[in-house]
């Protein structure tokens, strides 16, 4: 496995709701001319060949300055160190995805759908995603 920033490549991704990846995903309110950067992100909905997806940076301060959403528990959801939710969904094609790094557990659900201001039906596949995914999550709720 490749040591990539904050994460390790775990193999091909699965594509499925609440797994977390390595994605290409651009910044076109800070830099208009991005060109995309590789960064962790969750899947957190599924329209045909896309996914919406919630980036994730290590990043603790949005542009303005503002304090990000922490992620909880980043070890047991495949990060090497911590992290914060990047703070927009955006749409990535399915060609964008990369590798695997983990699933999202039960406590990054909650903060991605106060931290997003989910719609419920979203919300709730990310939470049943983290219960069926997630090794701690299913230890907790089990």
């Amino acid at each position: 496995m490749k040591q990539i920033q904050s994460w390790q490549a775990a193999g091909s991704p699965l594509l499925e709701i609440g797994e977390i990846v390595s994605a290409m995903l651009f910044n076109s309110l800070q830099n208009r001319s991005a060109v995309g950067k590789i960064r962790p992100a969750v899947l957190i909905h599924r329209e045909g060949g896309h996914f919406l997806v919630a980036g994730l940076t290590t990043r603790s301060k949005f542009f303005n300055g503002m304090d990000r959403t922490p992620i909880p528990n980043p070890l047991s959801v495949g990060l090497s160190k911590p992290g914060f939710i990047w703070g927009s969904v955006s749409s990535v094609g399915v060609n964008d995805i990369y590798d695997h790094i983990g699933f999202i557990d039960y406590s990054l659900a909650l903060q991605l759908r106060m931290a997003l201001g989910l719609p419920s039906d979203i919300a709730d596949e990310l939470d049943n995603a983290a219960l069926t995914n997630n090794s701690a999550s299913r230890n907790i709720f089990g």
